[in-house]
């Protein structure tokens, strides 16, 4: 493969979480307030950033051996943090600046674009009707259907797949540590817009392109080798 073939970009994933929308404070309070519950302090697993981009199931099974709380209890657990979200979606979520001119960037480049969430469908369809987007994207994937979860690549190599795309010819979207893993273990490339809070996170070097807003894709774009 030549180095003009690597650079022609025939797709472009966007990750949700952090990228269309600003869910993570929904999932830090929600979080909180359902373990809260059961009484666990969950404040320290939350605001640690660690379990960001991570798909939910698998989250509350790593605080199940942190915090000893009966296994039984993890669906109704996992049931009542994605029905809470989905309530914050509905009522408080905003999508991020720059999202709907990001799209149209590549849109208008003919450049088709797939939707690769941690999320579940649930949380998907809530943010695709509360933001009117689905239309927008050619695939609409959720980690929900892999074994496993980002920092697992499954989820992209998946996504590229059903896009009938080499993933040498993939750029992804992502906002999250865990997520910029997946992207790169899949071998491809990465445009990194990290929260202000972690701009300074060394560990975001891995990603191919770091930017702070989404106003910036064109710039990020050019870095890539994007045909003009």
């Amino acid at each position: 493969m030549s180095l003009m073939q690597y650079k022609q970009v025939r797709l472009v994933i966007f990750d949700m979480d952090g990228v269309i929308i600003d869910s993570e404070p929904f999932w830090q309070e929600v979080e909180k307030q359902v373990f809260a519950k059961l009484g666990f302090d969950v404040t320290s697993l939350v605001e640690g950033g660690k379990t960001k981009g991570m798909r939910l199931d698998e989250v509350i099974r790593d605080w199940q051996g942190i915090l000893g709380f009966d296994q039984g209890i993890s669906e109704a657990i996992y049931s009542e943090i994605i029905q809470g979200i989905i309530s914050r979606v509905e009522s408080d979520g905003v999508m991020i600046p720059y999202v709907k001119e990001a799209i149209d960037f590549f849109i208008k480049k003919g450049i088709p674009l797939s939707l690769a969430s941690g999320s579940n469908y649930e949380i998907i369809d809530a943010v695709m009707d509360k933001f009117d987007l689905r239309d927008r994207f050619s695939v609409i994937y959720s980690a929900e259907d892999e074994i496993y979860g980002k920092p697992h690549p499954g989820i992209f190599l998946t996504t590229a797949t059903l896009m009938e795309v080499s993933p040498n010819n993939t750029v992804v979207i992502e906002d999250s540590l865990n997520g910029v893993i997946a992207a790169k273990a899949a071998s491809m490339r990465v445009i990194a817009i990290p929260p202000d809070s972690e701009q300074g996170d060394v560990r975001f070097s891995l990603a191919d392109c770091k930017i702070t807003s989404l106003s910036e894709i064109p710039q990020a774009a050019s870095m890539l080798g994007f045909e003009q």
